[in-house]
């Protein structure tokens, strides 16, 4: 009789465990699916941020024509400029370059795998095209964070370097 009971135990202790395992695996498979869902509107995130922030950016361009101007004339020669247009101008760059290092930090940790990808909407490589901005750039690139440093060199390297 004991020995039945025992039996008995053994058995519905399997099943207790089977049944575990059944509810464990459905609980990961939820998990998953809520991580990819993350995922998904991480990157969303970060593309929205990409865009309202250089929306912005060329907002000022569009609406005041003297910012349109002063954008103009300091990416062509920034030695051209006056000491106060010079002061406006590394302003507006500080800016922009901020703007773009916040959004590879948003796509950085929304997509680990291609955000070095993602220079291209950044126009980073417009941007460096400027001889004033280029210059502005090797000026201050101390500045800022290493990785971003990094990460606009090599951005614009590829372009140079594209036929």
């Amino acid at each position: 009789m004991i020995e039945t009971l025992g039996n008995l135990g053994d058995f519905i202790g399997g099943i207790a465990v089977v049944i575990t395992l059944v509810y464990l695996a459905i609980q990961i498979r939820q998990n998953t699916i809520q991580l990819r869902k993350g995922a998904e509107i991480a990157r969303a995130e970060a593309r929205f941020t990409s865009v309202q922030a250089f929306s912005e950016f060329r907002s000022h361009l569009i609406t005041n024509p003297e910012v349109a101007s002063l954008y103009y004339r300091g990416g062509k020669d920034i030695d051209a400029l006056s000491p106060e247009d010079r002061l406006r101008y590394g302003l507006l760059l500080q800016d922009l370059f901020a703007s773009m290092h916040a959004v590879m930090e948003k796509m950085k940790v929304s997509n680990q795998e291609g955000y070095s990808r993602s220079y291209e909407e950044l126009n980073i490589d417009l941007t460096m095209s400027l001889p004033g901005t280029a210059r502005w750039w090797e000026d201050r690139k101390a500045r800022f964070d290493p990785e971003f440093v990094e990460f606009v060199e090599k951005s614009w390297r590829a372009h140079r370097q594209a036929p």
